[in-house]
């Protein structure tokens, strides 16, 4: 019989990256589970919307999180597919750079990552 454990999943997409890991501590607050994060991504931005543009850096975790990185933040436009099932959820990441690809280029559709947290 198949356990009914939840799959803590966390989807943001204010980051303007694309990225995905798997947070372990918040402060002082371990998880012993883990909390699957997914940074979804832009839809569209220019190279000077990008937040490490106005930075200088890119996206970094902060020092009181600890995170066991699945794909650094990618500043890319794109998007996140999550296909959610009983026992599994599935994420793919798709990163898309306009101007060096035309729009109907069949390896658009290749993801650029996959993840897939577990119950």
């Amino acid at each position: 019989m198949m356990e009914n454990r939840p799959i803590p999943l966390s989807v943001s997409g204010d980051l303007h990256a694309l990225g995905s890991g798997i947070i372990r501590r918040s402060g002082d607050l371990r998880l012993k589970r883990g909390v699957a994060s997914v940074l979804s991504g832009p839809v569209s931005s220019s190279d000077a919307a990008w937040p490490s543009t106005f930075r200088g850096t890119g996206a970094l975790v902060p020092s009181s999180v600890e995170v066991e990185e699945r794909m650094a933040p990618l500043e890319r436009n794109g998007f996140t597919i999550v296909d959610i099932f009983r026992d599994r959820i599935s994420v793919e990441q798709f990163a898309i750079d306009l101007s060096a690809k035309p729009l109907d280029d069949n390896s658009l559709l290749e993801p650029v990552h996959r993840m897939s947290p577990r119950a």
